[in-house]
């Protein structure tokens, strides 16, 4: 294994002098050149996502979903080796299971993460297995196209699939079929108390008719593309944690999606809260952000979802720790949207993600799940939340 970052540490220098070389040579960021001033944030922005004539990305924000992701211009030799990303996080939410599943190539590293909490213990196991160089290395995760050429968790068959070169019997795929997202996971996770258990899970979920759908410009040619739902219904999970098994059927279960691909930013940050949940047999969802996709200081993407149809915010959503720890994972924080949004975050248990720590390339990330307290308004209802559970992450990179 040290080997193995060895040989990834040397590749890292060689591109890194590659791209710094060609840095004004290549699409940088330039925001300015692209208007973003007619994005109204409850409303539809529909229309072609790139103009071929005057070579730029257009801002593009819909409820229909989008069946393919794909960069819509030829990228570059630097863009494909340093600049482009791609993952997707799959969230199952019961009664007495929160699981979720990333996979995520950056590129510099390639990764898979899983969390298992079981609420009615409050017992939490994670994984976070990362591989430097992963897509140069013929390992890490691999998103496949459609037959059709298509990248979206709405387009038919497309799939995820996680490898990895060190034999520990983890693997990873997520799966579109029709309607249907299947999330599979095999390997070892390891108990907060340290303890480490063999764990297979399963678990599906349904895709509505409306998504939020999002291709935003960060320069003429240099735009990042997603789809997020939340509060989408969700089939049984089957989860093996070591010889114990364990199958959660109950009706109301619901799962969160987040799917993005594209040329995201250099200097990336972001502040995101998600989860999903049940109440008098409505299924409620929100993914909530800022910076990131912010248009005077709105976010593009946060978004309420009431039985699979997503309602736009249009205020700024404030996050802000309400009490000081010396570990994060012992900090409560706030979200909060004019007359939309008033929530408290407790964490239980994180992943702490940390890219290279080097002045030209370096990330530090705060993935914590726990349950949130308060509101969310959608139209004209108010929905309370008592202990449910979601995420809560606290992103900065530069990559």
């Amino acid at each position: 294994m040290r080997c193995l970052w060895c040989v990834a540490y040397i590749l890292l220098v060689i591109l890194l002098l590659v791209g710094l070389a060609v840095q004004f040579l290549v699409d940088i960021e330039d925001s300015s050149s692209v208007s973003l001033l007619n994005l109204h944030p409850s409303q539809d922005i529909v229309g072609s996502t790139f103009d071929v004539a005057k070579n730029r990305y257009h801002t593009v924000r819909q409820r229909t979903p989008f069946t393919s992701l794909d960069v819509a211009h030829d990228t570059n030799v630097i863009q494909n080796l340093l600049q482009f990303k791609e993952f997707m996080w799959v969230s199952f939410s019961g009664k007495q299971w929160y699981v979720a599943v990333a996979l995520l190539e950056f590129r510099y590293v390639g990764a898979c993460v899983v969390n298992v909490f079981n609420v009615a213990t409050n017992d939490s196991w994670a994984t976070k297995f990362e591989i430097p160089f992963a897509s140069l290395l013929g390992f890490g995760p691999t998103f496949y196209p459609s037959p059709r050429g298509f990248y979206s968790p709405f387009a038919d068959s497309h799939k995820i699939e996680f490898r990895e070169p060190i034999v520990t019997g983890t693997s990873a795929s997520i799966v579109a079929s029709g309607k249907d997202v299947t999330v599979d996971f095999s390997g070892p996770l390891r108990h907060r108390n340290g303890t480490r258990v063999a764990t297979t899970l399963r678990f599906k979920a349904t895709l509505g008719t409306e998504a939020m759908n999002l291709v935003f410009p960060f320069g003429p040619r240099r735009a990042s593309m997603v789809v997020k739902t939340s509060g989408a219904d969700a089939a049984a999970l089957t989860l093996r944690l070591g010889q114990v098994d364990f199958t959660h059927t109950c009706a109301g279960v619901t799962a969160g999606f987040d799917y993005t691909r594209g040329l995201l930013r250099r200097n990336t940050t972001w502040f995101w809260a998600s989860a999903s949940f049940t109440t008098f047999g409505t299924r409620i969802g929100f993914h909530l952000s800022s910076i990131v996709y912010d248009v005077n200081n709105i976010s593009a993407e946060s978004t309420v979802f009431i039985n699979d149809k997503p309602h736009f915010l249009d205020s700024r959503v404030y996050f802000a720790k309400v009490t000081s720890a010396p570990e994060p994972i012992n900090t409560k924080w706030t979200v909060v949207a004019q007359d939309t949004v008033s929530l408290t975050f407790t964490p239980v248990d994180q992943h702490h993600g940390k890219l290279f720590p080097w002045p030209v390339l370096h990330g530090d990330m705060f993935h914590m799940w726990g349950t949130f307290d308060g509101w969310i308004r959608a139209g004209t209802r108010r929905y309370e939340l008592k202990g449910v559970v979601g995420v809560l992450e606290d992103h900065n990179a530069v990559w």
